[in-house]
């Protein structure tokens, strides 16, 4: 084998031995994005899990608001009709 030949030959296999290096390093790049994601993600899931477990337990529905609301109102009703008896004239 020549002189060219062999610096032929190993600048071929420094290239690819650069190649496998530089996949390697791009490999552990993604797999530490990859991961740093992944609990990312559960962190968000838990908290989305929180979130809702307050909402279950806060939340009023529609019809018990409406509900309430009426009571509400005809305790006021009931008040005034209070009130105004204690302007009506006495006979």
């Amino acid at each position: 084998m020549s002189e060219g030949q062999l610096l032929t030959l190993l600048a071929g296999a420094l290239a690819v031995a650069s190649s496998v290096i530089a996949i390697g390093i791009w490999v552990g790049r993604v797999s530490t994005r990859a991961d740093s994601a992944n609990r990312r993600s559960h962190q968000l899931a838990e908290k989305l899990a929180a979130f809702q477990i307050e909402v279950a337990r806060d939340y009023a529905p529609k019809a018990q608001l409406t509900d309430m609301k009426a009571d509400i109102m005809a305790a006021i009703h009931a008040l005034g009709e209070r009130i105004d008896r204690l302007f009506q004239p006495r006979v």
